[in-house]
């Protein structure tokens, strides 16, 4: 990486803070990182619907949850900035119980339906395979009987 501002090069300088900088807000990141496999961009790769599907139900199962986890509230430059970044943390604080309880309750929804999408797949799955047998038998039957 070269930085160069106003025409001098201060990669050494500046470039070394950007990224310690950026080392520092991954460690204290709240949001865990989530590599590109467990991204949605995968399901493009999934060829069959059942595949699909299951790469879909998996994708939920890892990203079902909501959260209101502390994270850091962005400032705008200035003292009003920085008055409304304090009055921003403090109503956060104040509402965060609604927040959680919204929050729980979303968590117990999305839950239900992912739990409900991988009950219908295990039901169609369950009668796929018994057509299945059910068809081979009657080719098996049809054969002999030639």
């Amino acid at each position: 990486m070269n930085l160069i501002i106003a025409g001098k090069d201060r990669t050494s300088d500046i470039g070394q803070q950007i990224v310690n900088r950026a080392k520092q807000r991954v460690q204290n990141s709240p949001v865990p990182f989530l590599s590109p496999q467990h991204s949605a961009l995968c399901l493009k790769d999934e060829i069959t619907a059942d595949g699909y599907l299951k790469q879909f139900v998996r994708l939920l199962k890892m990203r079902h949850g909501a959260s209101t986890a502390p994270f850091p509230i962005p400032a705008r430059a200035g003292l009003s900035g920085r008055i409304m970044a304090v009055l921003r943390r403090v109503l956060w604080k104040l509402l965060r119980y609604q927040h959680d309880r919204i929050t729980f309750q979303q968590n117990l929804i999305n839950e239900l339906f992912i739990t409900g999408i991988e009950i219908q797949q295990k039901t169609i799955q369950g009668k796929m395979d018994g057509i299945s047998k059910r068809l081979e038998t009657l080719e098996s039957e049809v054969k002999r009987l030639r």
